[in-house]
């Protein structure tokens, strides 16, 4: 069997889906010896040099710098000719998002990571939105197979998208390996230093937009630090989303914003180091399909607070602090209780480590060669 694996998404500068499409590749290429793969991705900023360190003898590539509007276009519009006049000939098409290229009647994995433009359509622009329904269902009708990263996002699935429940494969995402590692004790230094970061802070990490909910977490760190003797900074990381702008004034206007340190795109190694030295970890999202920041908080050893809906819910569920994240209050409390309590960070922080271990690389693999074994006895 011929898999043709979507790098597109292993970029230079790649978050959550590119992470995800580098651990799981790299998994399958360590376990699978008997399938040959096909990498094939069109992006501008293509890693190639990541990309190139996949080849082995059961490897080849097919990879072009090319802009990421020509690869929607043949995807979504033209959609002719089949993918396999460009590729040469494969026999499952593997995408790591909910979309596909013309295939004919190859077969095809996609990758639904979470459904909130269903659920939060007003957190996107319209015409995305109108979009995605068109395109997102057009794949999950065409597709053999669903991978999903949560049973909230499996339930999801089925409700908004009437997708069948044989055809969805919940596949837990590895957290990656850099994020379980120690540190030596200078780390903690330089990280401070290269960010100007004072004394003790709390982090949050995930793009900057309403959907994270980064404006209450304001609210409540400022409510928070008015009683609070030697109060933390609040280090907020992510890359500016949809609709950040209400977001940033509400940041830039805060009483607390003196103590509010925003940073934009870091390096895998620079995040590492944040978790490492951070004293508690934040992440008040409204939805969420997974949730890659709170798994790799907690492989970090962080404490972790995070909200009591979908997949966090899952994820959190004994060993974080769960808050209701549209209650600021609640919020303000939990960061109360677990700035103050030493022993109960220390507490977390165990329980944390072993739900990450959960999270591994060959559970994930494993996940997916069960799925390649049932297509190829179909």
């Amino acid at each position: 069997m011929i898999i043709a694996f979507d790098v597109s998404h292993i970029r230079l500068h790649r978050a959550g889906l590119g992470r995800f499409s580098t651990l799981i590749l790299r998994g399958l290429l360590s376990a699978d010896h008997e399938r040959h793969y096909l990498l094939h991705g069109w992006s501008a900023d293509l890693d190639e040099a990541t990309i190139r360190s996949f080849l082995q003898s059961n490897v080849r590539l097919s990879i072009a710098h090319v802009p990421r509007v020509f690869k929607r276009l043949y995807w979504n519009v033209l959609r002719t000719p089949k993918l396999e006049t460009f590729i040469g000939p494969f026999d499952v098409f593997y995408s790591a998002e909910p979309l596909l290229p013309p295939l004919g009647k190859k077969r095809s994995i996609i990758t639904f990571h979470d459904l909130a433009f269903k659920k939060f359509p007003q957190f996107f622009a319209e015409r995305a939105v109108r979009k995605w329904n068109v395109l997102f269902q057009r794949a999950a009708e065409h597709a053999d197979v669903i991978i999903v990263p949560s049973v909230s996002t499996h339930k999801d699935l089925m409700e908004l998208m009437s997708v069948p429940q044989e055809k969805i494969h919940v596949v837990r995402p590895p957290v990656d390996p850099i994020f379980c590692q120690g540190l030596p004790a200078q780390c903690d230094t330089e990280v401070r230093e290269k960010f100007s970061i004072p004394g003790e802070f709390i982090l949050f990490v995930g793009t900057v937009e309403p959907r994270k909910n980064v404006a209450r977490l304001v609210k409540a760190f400022e409510m928070f630090i008015s009683t609070t003797k030697k109060a933390p900074s609040l280090v907020i990381v992510g890359q500016l989303g949809w609709l950040y702008q209400g977001v940033l004034k509400i940041i830039n206007s805060s009483p607390a914003c003196d103590k509010i340190l925003l940073l934009n795109y870091v390096t895998d190694e620079d995040l590492h180091r944040l978790y490492r030295s951070a004293s508690i970890f934040i992440f008040p999202s409204l939805y969420e399909g997974h949730g890659f920041p709170v798994v790799e908080a907690m492989a970090s050893g962080l404490p972790v607070i995070t909200s009591n809906n979908s997949s966090l819910r899952e994820i959190g569920q004994g060993v974080a602090l769960l808050i209701d994240p549209e209650d600021i209050m609640q919020m303000t409390e939990g960061l109360q209780t677990l700035y103050s309590d030493e022993t109960l960070r220390r507490e977390m922080s165990a329980k944390g480590l072993e739900r990450a271990a959960q999270f591994s690389v060959k559970s994930s693999t494993d996940a997916i060669l069960k799925i390649y074994t049932s297509l190829e006895n179909r």
